[in-house]
């Protein structure tokens, strides 16, 4: 992999080993334990990661493959970090509820062992798509997103690590919460 899929691809990591960590130990009732009647438990976060992750593997396919079928160049910066292009956007602060369109909302009271299944089998399925755009300019190849507007496929696979990381401190706040309803 270049240095920048490097990069994207250890944020990855960093932030999957990071919600991991945060749903260690849970039961499968404190998985499906909501904090609120209006949050989500830890295991529809664990879900809703996996469905925007599913998203994320459609994107590069439905945008990026295509375009080096026909010719895609090569990346004329695949050094470049492109970490920096999402840090300015507000998206691991929970101060403001963000609502989830309606394709990436969750699902109640999966296992746990279909959530671990689900989220190993997407992020296997995207580092195998983000292989197979490897070394391309991806920065020419853009979607809308609901709330920061146009990004580029890096911009998009950046901001899925930031994403990961947003729901893994929703997890450690519902696991407060829920710790504090139970004294």
């Amino acid at each position: 992999m270049t240095p920048k899929m490097q990069e994207i691809a250890g944020e990855l990591d960093k932030a999957r080993r990071g919600l991991l960590a945060a749903v260690q130990g849970l039961s499968q009732a404190e998985l499906d334990a909501r904090p609120k009647p209006d949050s989500w438990s830890v295991g529809e976060v664990m879900h809703h990661v996996s469905k925007i992750e599913s998203g994320m593997i459609g994107m590069l396919s439905k945008l990026a493959l295509p375009a080096i079928a026909d010719g895609l160049p090569k990346d004329p910066a695949p050094e470049q970090s492109v970490l920096s292009m999402v840090e300015h956007l507000p998206v691991l602060d929970r101060t403001q509820r963000i609502t989830a369109p309606e394709f990436v909302r969750p699902t109640h009271g999966i296992s746990r062992e279909e959530l671990e299944a689900g989220l190993a089998r997407t992020r296997g399925e995207l580092l195998a798509a983000m292989e197979q755009a490897d070394g391309y300019d991806l920065s020419g190849l853009s979607r809308p997103h609901p709330r920061f507007g146009p990004l580029n496929l890096y911009q998009w696979l950046a901001l899925s690590a930031r994403h990961e990381q947003r729901h893994t401190a929703q997890i450690a706040e519902a696991r407060e919460a829920l710790a504090a309803g139970a004294n």
